[in-house]
């Protein structure tokens, strides 16, 4: 029903280049061992870029869950947070108060703004970002001009679940993953799942 990783892993979905319009990832994902704790090898942490291919290293957004740095503030509790392209690690870093539990599904959504440079961020359709911080100003690290890949990774030896991955460029379908023709179905058929449509 859903693809799963464990160990240190990485998986990329690339999609055409772009460097304009609206860009929205889309992501349903689920934990086993959310934890505050830096380097708890039983934890289950996962990355979020995006990037371009062929820039190795280079990336303008990311997001994580369950911790962030303790010089931060940011691990009092599992939670998600985001990081724009200045996180050189610890900076740039947005800590959310969206927390994570394990075992429960989460549809990830991250809308970036090429024309602008500018992010949005929801967690089950909730936006991190308050009225008056819609539109985040975004810096890229290590500059790349166009963006054509997700990159997925997980940390530590806990799982980490994802149903689906979507992207899309100005609302239209870009590029869509799902990983058992049958998945985006809990058990009890509520669909947990991005519904699938056409690749373009």
């Amino acid at each position: 029903m859903a693809l799963m990783t464990t160990a240190t892993c990485a998986i990329e979905r690339h999609f055409p280049e772009t460097s304009s319009g609206i860009l929205a990832i889309e992501m349903v994902v689920r934990s086993e061992c959310p934890t505050v704790t830096i380097d708890d090898p039983e934890s289950s942490v996962l990355k979020v870029y995006a990037g371009n291919a062929d820039q190795d290293g280079s990336w303008a957004f990311r997001w994580h869950h369950p911790y962030a740095w303790p010089e931060v503030g940011g691990n009092t509790f599992p939670r998600f947070y985001v990081i724009d392209g200045r996180g050189q690690k610890r900076k740039g870093l947005e800590y959310t108060d969206i927390e994570v539990e394990a075992g429960t599904w989460y549809r990830v959504d991250a809308v970036l703004n090429l024309d602008v440079q500018t992010w949005q961020f929801r967690v089950d359709g909730a936006p991190f970002d308050a009225v008056e911080k819609l539109g985040h100003e975004m810096a890229w690290w290590k500059t790349p001009i166009t963006l054509n890949k997700v990159r997925i990774q997980s940390v530590y030896s806990g799982k980490n679940w994802i149903d689906s991955v979507a992207v899309r460029h100005n609302g239209e379908i870009f590029a869509f993953s799902n990983f058992q023709r049958a998945d985006g179905y809990a058990p009890d058929g509520t669909i947990i799942g991005i519904p699938p449509q056409e690749e373009v």
